[in-house]
């Protein structure tokens, strides 16, 4: 029994990274051969469809392992290194820092008021800064998930407030701005703490710069921006040598915290548990010193997810007047939409005025049970093959995760500076380079999809951190296979999309490398 608890522990971290590398590899293969077929579902904007691209890609991935066999043979001559680890780690702190006011200018030039949902949490958040009677009360009862973080903006909001300025909205998406550069940070350390590869570094470092630290969601203060930060937060936390109780304290905190304002961040610690589970498994039976540790770990884990927990609460009953509203569209009005092969997992007006028909919560959400598996046995086998395959097809066919398409201006402020006209012609909808800057990020995006796999199938070691990777890219997956689907619910995990691709590119040029760069030993 032993024994085959220990072979379980050992084998369940492969598993893992082998389910992911053949989900991402269906994922491809849908957006490569399935596009003209499901693009009825969802249009990328982009000048080139997928298949045009992937001849382009496919060369620039030859290019930058050829590069980065060049880099390596020539630090293999070299005596010494030019710089030790500790440099290093401070010049991409730097760098960072550096691309920080950058971001700032974007956000001026940038600037709009969002509409829909963004709209309710930022008028909230100044309504209470204000101190202005509150207004919202109805919508956050239907809509309790987005107190939170209309809680964390009124912050910034009141200190806008008095400091005076003429539109404090402004601090808003700058404060976004900040902690998606540390985001980007934290991703780009993630990634030189697993590969140990300065080119595998720098090219995530890059990699992470377009996707996360300059991406247009920095222009929204919204849950796509304000909890981004928090799972990678959390995957570098879980990578450090800190003692274990204060470790998984500090993971569980950054998790409880980002799951606060976005609940999907609840699916790092289903990775964690799934992750950390088998090697326990693999050491039964427990010395009681190691049983110790584990104990001590477990309630520091509980203990770092109580603010979360009490920030949702405390947000929900001030601005909802109840901790638990009985108006609210919980998690399974989104599996019921989930299921919806009108709007295939879009929003539906129908299914919203369905939820809203039935006066308590428990009634609703047993009717909202009932109707999402009403849908699927509604369909055939072959019908919710195809059902699905859609919704992975909307999910991941957009490079710039629908940007365009989420956020739409309540108001747009005036301004005529060169800048300002020059970044909304790339970056909105109706600018004159926006077609460019939505193919370049789709050739992007499929470069970073197709550097997954050789990262899950060809890693070192694949097990421990490459599982967390593989089990989160699965967990988020099936969120959007099974609830509500949109390409920005994708964002929140951009940074380990990019750590994979890191970790790909090394391995990439592990085997590509010396043969490009004319090498004799592999």
């Amino acid at each position: 029994m032993k024994r085959a608890l220990q072979r379980l522990g050992k084998a369940l971290p492969n598993g893992f990274t082998l389910l992911a590398a053949l989900l991402i590899f269906l994922i491809l293969t849908i957006l490569l051969v399935f596009q003209s077929s499901f693009s009825f579902a969802y249009r990328n904007g982009s000048l080139f469809s997928n298949l045009l691209l992937l001849p382009i890609i496919l060369m620039l991935l030859g290019l930058c392992a050829w590069a980065c066999a060049l880099i390596h043979k020539r630090r293999g001559h070299s005596s010494r290194r030019m710089l030790s680890r500790k440099r290093f780690l401070v010049l991409l702190c730097l760098g960072n820092a550096l691309l920080l006011p950058v971001q700032l200018v974007m956000v001026r030039s940038l600037w709009f008021f969002p509409a829909w949902d963004p709209q309710n949490c930022w008028q909230a958040a100044m309504e209470l800064a204000n101190g202005q009677p509150f207004t919202l009360a109805e919508y956050f009862q239907l809509c309790p998930n987005n107190a939170p973080i209309s809680l964390v903006l009124t912050a910034p909001m009141w200190a806008g407030v008095k400091l005076g300025l003429a539109e404090p909205f402004i601090l808003l998406p700058s404060l976004g701005a900040l902690l998606m550069n540390l985001a980007s940070l934290f991703t780009v350390l993630c990634v030189e703490r697993i590969s140990r590869s300065r080119a595998a570094t720098l090219f995530g470092y890059a990699l992470s710069t377009v996707f996360v630290l300059l991406s247009p969601y920095l222009s929204v203060p919204y849950t796509d921006s304000y909890a981004v930060l928090f799972p990678i937060l959390a995957l570098f936390l879980s990578l450090t040598r800190l003692r274990p109780p204060l470790k998984w304290f500090l993971v569980a905190l950054a998790i409880s915290l980002g799951a606060a304002i976005k609940p999907t961040v609840w699916i790092v610690v289903i990775a964690l548990l799934l992750v950390k589970g088998p090697y326990l498994l693999a050491a039964l039976p427990l010395p009681r010193d190691l049983l110790k540790r584990v104990l001590a770990s477990a309630l520091a884990l509980l203990l770092g997810l109580l603010p979360g927990i009490a920030l949702e609460k405390a947000a929900c009953m001030v601005l909802a007047g109840s901790p638990v509203p009985q108006g609210q569209l919980s998690m399974t009005h989104y599996l019921m939409l989930g299921m919806n092969d009108t709007t295939y997992g879009g929003h539906s007006p129908e299914d919203v005025e369905y939820s809203r028909s039935f006066p308590t919560l428990k009634q609703r959400q047993q009717a909202n049970v009932r109707k999402a598996w009403e849908r699927v046995k509604a369909r055939s086998l072959v019908q919710n093959v195809r059902f699905f395959a859609i919704k992975l097809y909307k999910a991941y066919n957009s490079g710039t995760f629908a940007f365009n398409g989420s956020f739409l201006p309540h108001a747009t402020p005036k301004r005529t500076d060169p800048l300002s006209l020059f970044l909304r012609s790339i970056y909105d909808g109706k600018g004159k380079f926006n077609l460019i800057y939505r193919t370049v990020y789709q050739g992007l995006w499929l470069l970073i999809l197709i550097l997954c796999l050789p990262a899950l199938l060809l890693g070192r070691k694949r097990c421990g951190v490459l599982a967390m990777l593989a089990l989160v890219v699965l967990g988020v997956s099936a969120y959007l296979m099974f609830f509500e689907v949109w390409p920005r619910y994708l964002f929140l995990y951009a940074p380990f999309f990019v750590a994979l691709a890191a970790l790909g590119m090394r391995e990439t040029c592990r085997r590509l490398g010396p043969f490009l760069a004319g090498s004799k030993n592999p």
